[in-house]
């Protein structure tokens, strides 16, 4: 069984001591076997970093790493180009003063790494940068190579701060950026990665021939694992994994694809997270490792003030515009939720007009996973619990909900949702169903269970729709009572709805059961009803 790298990943790393490597070369070759100028956006902990140190070892001529990997014999081994690699993870960036010294000390360094030495009485940046891309050319006899890892990170740890701030910082990287264009006569390949796409910065407005890759189907697979790659690499962690959970293979695959895959940038190829994977391979344990490995600050924040049940929806439909505009503003929430993972591609659509192919491309984004789905949920609702003990609460409630479904029993169904509102601050609830059904959709989700708000079928929405296990879905329809004397009737009609609107007809040929819950809250939660209607196949549908 090969050793797992699940800390420090760089290629060479990998190569040189054995540890699991998924062959992405063929990706590689195909961007850097000609000039070109290329940015590609993934979220955090998606490879991006090993990805660029690949284009090192292999710009640097490195070819002992390469042996046995698809671009060994394709690549024209013996020149070694100059490279310049500029990490901005590693760039401290709390204001301009200290950028411009880490900038500074970076460009120094990787003069030294060329045995190059800069003029060091200019503090310059941008003449800094200059001078060390013609002196590289002029040195070594070959156009540099530009590697530029989180260009975006400078600008994303500073959006909680003022305007002044985040003006200064964006001024300082778009003199930076400036120079590669000036520069293009040296400049042999670029390759730049991030998170966000900030297109405000020169990098996109100035720098013209910049190719983004983040949408091409070429590429959808650079980073992560498709399925193909997962079942052909860690065959000896899936049967591990399968042995300690005493499941065949076929079940624990399912499973492990519910949890960490569904990522797609096509549409078409789903992608496994390749961070949350390799933990899960590590531990052979489930568990939502991405969240925990800390989401920005700034988005956390963000999300928190400006989320709606339209992010639980099965899907939301955007323009390509939207999609990967990245100004963090709730205009544009949508594309920053995609470029950060918090949704992904479900399916492309081509608006086809007279006389020509394609006028428009409509991208329709879903939450990718069971991870994702938890991640959402805990980074929206348990900020709105007052008490420390509510993510323990929260973990709870987990065996009273499933035992409701298990046994089909609304009494203990209704215990469940009691404590749930019991969580909740007065000063923060409301008086509509929305209020009550967002709040047990957001605990269904951090509880780990699929859940999906206003599901559209075909006559209508369904407030929450809920697949407990492959058998059993669940539909749930909440109404808000004015008085506890309306409960009967607001009950009635709730299943009214239901059966009118056909909810549960997509499900009759998968679900061997379908529970249908009527859920009526009155007097601010302080009384509610919840009702069970089961419908069984062959004999209900």
């Amino acid at each position: 069984m090969q050793d797992l790298q699940t800390k420090s990943q760089t290629f060479e790393t990998l190569r040189t001591q054995n540890f699991m490597y998924v062959d992405k070369t063929k990706h590689v070759y195909e961007l850097a076997k000609k000039d070109g100028a290329y940015f590609l956006s993934r979220p955090r902990r998606f490879g991006k970093s090993l990805l660029v140190s690949t284009f090192e070892a292999l710009f640097k001529n490195k070819k002992e790493l390469f042996k046995d990997l698809y671009i060994y014999d394709k690549w024209e081994w013996g020149t070694e180009y100059p490279v310049i690699k500029i990490d901005f993870g590693e760039i401290k960036t709390t204001d301009t003063e200290i950028l411009n010294d880490d900038l500074i000390k970076t460009l120094n360094e990787n003069a030294e790494n060329n045995n190059l030495e800069l003029d060091q009485t200019n503090a310059s940046i941008p003449k800094k940068f200059s001078e060390l891309i013609k002196k590289l050319y002029q040195e070594k006899k070959q156009k540099v190579v530009i590697l530029i890892d989180e260009y975006d990170k400078a600008i994303r740890n500073n959006l909680d701060k003022s305007i002044d701030i985040q003006t200064a910082i964006r001024e300082v990287l778009r003199d930076f950026y400036e120079v590669i264009k000036a520069k293009d006569q040296y400049i042999r390949f670029i390759f730049l990665t991030g998170v966000t796409k900030f297109a405000g910065l020169s990098l996109f407005s100035g720098l013209n021939t910049l190719n983004d890759i983040t949408l091409d189907d070429k590429y959808s697979a650079i980073c992560g694992y498709t399925q193909e790659e997962l079942e052909t690499n860690f065959v000896e962690y899936i049967e591990a994994l399968a042995k300690k959970y005493a499941s065949s293979k076929k079940e624990i695959l399912a499973e492990i694809r519910t949890w960490y895959n569904g990522y797609t940038w096509d549409g078409k190829t789903a992608i496994y997270n390749p961070f949350s994977t390799l933990l899960l391979f590590s531990k052979l344990d489930f568990a939502n490792y991405w969240y925990a490995s800390g989401s920005p600050k700034f988005l956390i924040d963000y999300l928190q003030k400006n989320w709606s049940e339209e992010l639980f929806f099965e899907t939301i439909d955007v323009f390509e515009e939207e999609l990967m505009s990245s100004e963090a503003d709730p205009r544009v929430r949508i594309g920053l939720l995609f470029q950060t993972g918090y949704l992904t591609i479900k399916a492309i659509t081509l608006m086809k007009g007279a006389g020509v192919i394609s006028v428009r491309k409509i991208y329709t984004l879903m939450s990718p996973n069971c991870e994702v789905g938890i991640s959402l949920a805990q980074t929206i609702l348990m900020p709105r619990i007052s008490e420390v003990s509510g993510a323990v609460a929260i973990s709870k409630l987990l065996p009273i909900f499933a035992e409701s479904i298990a046994k089909e029993d609304e009494k203990i169904f209704a215990k469940g949702f009691d404590a749930l509102i019991a969580l909740v601050p007065y000063q923060i609830q409301g008086e509509t169903e929305s209020h009550y059904a967002s709040n047990l959709l957001l605990s269904l989700k951090l509880m780990g269970f699929n859940v999906l708000a206003e599901k559209s079928g075909h006559k209508g929405r369904a407030d929450i729709v809920w697949k407990y296990d492959k058998s059993t879905v669940v539909i749930i329809e909440m109404k808000y009572a004015q008085s506890t004397q309306q409960i009967p009737e607001k009950i009635q009609e709730a299943f009214k709805q239901i059966e009118e609107k056909e909810y549960y007809k997509e499900y009759t040929l998968e679900a061997d059961k379908i529970i249908l819950v009527a859920l009526v809250v009155s007097d601010m939660g302080k009384k509610f009803e919840v009702e069970f209607n089961i419908k069984l196949k062959g004999k209900d549908f």
